[in-house]
């Protein structure tokens, strides 16, 4: 049994720039790795068959995209093998921060690995657009600016951040929250004209999902003292920028105990880029 970190992610800037005939709406982000993992536990088998056990009994086994995705991979590769899989979840589900879509990927750059199916990024990028637009990103492993509608990506460096990051316990469905979209237009500089600038952190999505969820404009009130709140994806998680490891902790203290606070840095890289090889 092999154990394999799965990544959360950050939107750093989120923008809606229009939206396709077939519903999907394209996008202008900056995606940031961050330290908060899933756990996955995985053992390969010559039984043609993969099952799933997850922390999470919210997780329907059968349907979920660890299971797609090996199924996909094994697809696409004729593949004979499978897998026994344990999923420790520890990214909150429906916050934005990706785990699903990092899940997805974990599973694929590991399988790819332990199946010997030797598939290129590009190939298992492919194979993780058909699972969610997310997926591409944790699969190319690196800090990217993305657009379309996740799929086009072009990595880049970030200097080292520390953020907290608060999920007021509130689960978002990315496809009804769509739904409900509330767009408003401002002018928001690209965000290739300077990465670094706070005034860019915004989320064109997080005035529709106040209106939704109000008390999660209450957590941003409730962080305003100790910086600007920008929820990351299509929500629920909050997340402050601060100036270090420390500072984090500190404001971790002064915030309520009922909320689920993550004190975490940027990564540089997927923890298992060199499995890609």
């Amino acid at each position: 049994m092999s154990y394999y970190l799965s990544p959360a992610k950050l939107n750093l800037y989120l923008k809606i720039k229009g939206k396709r005939d077939d519903g999907y709406h394209l996008i202008e982000s900056v995606f940031s790795l961050i330290n908060l993992f899933d756990i996955l536990e995985i053992e390969p088998t010559f039984k043609d068959e993969v099952t799933l056990v997850s922390s999470n009994k919210e997780i329907a086994n059968e349907d979920n995209l660890v299971v797609r995705a090996a199924y996909l991979l094994k697809e696409k590769t004729n593949n004979k093998n499978g897998a026994n899989i344990i999923l420790s979840k520890n990214i909150p589900m429906g916050a934005g921060l990706g785990g699903g879509s990092s899940n997805a990927a974990t599973t694929l750059i590991a399988l790819n690995y332990l199946w010997k199916t030797c598939l290129s990024v590009s190939e298992l990028r492919e194979i993780g657009l058909q699972l969610g637009a997310d997926v591409p990103f944790f699969i190319l492993g690196k800090n990217a600016l993305v657009s379309g509608i996740g799929e086009i990506l072009k990595p880049i460096q970030l200097e080292k951040s520390y953020y907290v990051v608060i999920f007021p316990n509130i689960h978002i469905s990315t496809k009804k929250f769509f739904q409900s979209l509330i767009l408003t237009q401002n002018e928001t500089p690209s965000i290739i004209s300077g990465l670094d600038d706070e005034s860019i952190a915004i989320n064109d999505l997080q005035t529709t999902a106040f209106s939704l969820h109000p008390e999660m404009e209450t957590i941003s009130q409730l962080l305003a003292p100790f910086g600007k709140a920008v929820m990351t994806g299509s929500g629920s998680a909050l997340f402050i920028k601060t100036k270090s490891k420390e500072q984090a902790f500190l404001i971790k203290k002064q915030l309520p105990n009922h909320l689920r606070i993550f004190c975490v840095e940027s990564l540089a890289q997927h923890p298992l880029n060199g499995l890609k090889i």
